[in-house]
């Protein structure tokens, strides 16, 4: 997984694969990966060399966070009879603010159908299909439309870049009929 942290020579942010010491060797001493980092050359020399193990650099573990590369898409289903249920999925990969506003832009107004993008959704209650259920969820219009960056694992196999994928085919070719939660549930 990648982190930033920042350099305890220079101060510069620092994004790569972190080492975190422990046991006797340098215990808490934190080292962001060099070589797959977001600063050019190490920029060191003299003794700053000796803040380095191989091709890791000395951050300060207080400044170290890991870097979002996984996407979490939250969104609502509301029966006829106003009950709620809140979804969310983390997708792998992330997606820029222009694709997310691109996703709901496919959808039919603020609604879509999650079986038809490949998600499933949870229904009121016991969860139990209703005569009050139908096919339509909800995307969230605050904290950008429900989708935010993570560092979590997935939860499903579908990536963000897929997601996108299958509501770009679903634009304009919403079919209520064939998602009724009492044909596929």
């Amino acid at each position: 997984m990648l982190y930033k942290g920042k350099s305890i020579i220079t101060g510069k942010e620092i994004v790569g694969y972190l080492i975190l010491c422990e046991g006797l060797v340098n215990p808490g001493c934190a080292y962001i990966c060099r070589e797959v980092s977001s600063i050019e050359g190490s920029g060191l020399a003299g003794d700053e060399d000796q803040l380095m193990i191989g091709p890791f650099i000395q951050v300060s573990p207080s400044t170290v966070e890991a870097v979002p590369q996984n996407t979490v898409f939250s969104f609502l289903y509301r029966d006829a009879s106003n009950y709620k249920t809140h979804n969310e999925y983390v997708l792998k990969g992330l997606l820029s603010k222009e694709e997310i506003d691109e996703i709901v832009c496919c959808g039919d107004g603020d609604n879509f159908i999650c079986e038809q993008v490949g998600l499933f959704h949870s229904f009121p209650g016991d969860g139990d299909v209703t005569e009050d259920d139908h096919a339509w969820c909800e995307f969230y219009f605050e904290d950008n439309h429900g989708f935010s960056q993570t560092d979590k694992e997935p939860t499903v196999t579908m990536t963000a870049r897929e997601l996108l994928d299958s509501f770009r085919k679903a634009k304009g070719n919403w079919d209520e009929a064939r998602y009724l939660p009492e044909n596929i549930y």
